[in-house]
């Protein structure tokens, strides 16, 4: 990779602007080209460096917090269940829930995605959800 030096990502991430392939290279690569997102639109694409990290095992409204600090808010929520996970809006997560994995993953520029361990039931909107796609229809 090539590195632009003075391009930053949001969360200090260097920016790869291009690549080095040398001569005598006979392997195979899959190469993604992409570009800056508009306001609001999901990244297609992500660096585990970009993640906001240290808020694994927090509670959500915690970790809600601490992204409003730096600058950030939520633009989407995943809940994971043992056997299945979906996005939700906010209005369904408790508070209380806590952020799974390593922390938020970048979403859009200013918003991040929020893993959260549900901490109760499926809800059975939920269930028919999860029936129906591991039921194939």
């Amino acid at each position: 990779m090539i590195h632009d030096p003075a391009c930053r990502t949001a969360s200090g991430a260097e920016c790869p602007i291009g690549l080095r392939v040398p001569l005598r290279f006979k392997g195979h690569a899959f190469i993604s080209i992409g570009r800056k997102a508009g306001p609001g639109e999901p990244y297609a694409s992500t660096s585990p460096k970009d993640a906001a990290h240290g808020l694994a095992g927090m509670t959500v409204a915690r970790a809600e917090a601490a992204l409003a600090r730096k600058g950030l808010r939520v633009g989407r929520y995943n809940v994971y269940w043992p056997q299945w996970g979906t996005s939700l809006p906010r209005t369904r997560i408790p508070s209380r829930w806590k952020v799974s994995g390593d922390g938020a993953d970048p979403y859009s520029p200013g918003t991040v995605l929020l893993p959260i361990d549900a901490q109760g039931p499926m809800p059975p909107d939920v269930a028919d959800q999860a029936r129906r796609h591991w039921d194939g229809k």
